[in-house]
């Protein structure tokens, strides 16, 4: 299981989705709130229906996120990283 795609996919991006997964669960916590409303207690206020298209929705713009900010993000800046470490041991 660990030898498919989407395991290999999830792993390289793992750092990223480490680093973007908690404001992207805030900002999709401000958008459901402000859509559907909230209880007294604070928490969306919305069907199960909803609320399993609204984590299927927020797991998607994690790794949407996550390959964005992998691709234009970390791995320029580790490659930088690694030119900077091989000039100082020259």
């Amino acid at each position: 299981m660990l030898k498919s795609a989407l395991a290999q996919l999830l792993g390289r991006l793992s750092y990223s989705i480490y680093l973007v997964h908690i404001s992207m669960l805030m900002i999709a916590n401000f958008v459901t709130e402000r859509l559907v409303g909230s209880t007294p207690d604070g928490h969306a206020a919305f069907s199960l229906p909803l609320a399993a298209l609204a984590t299927v929705a927020a797991l998607g713009g994690i790794i949407l996120d996550s390959l964005v900010t992998h691709r234009w993000i970390e791995v320029p800046w580790r490659e930088r990283g690694r030119r900077i470490t091989v000039a100082m041991a020259d």
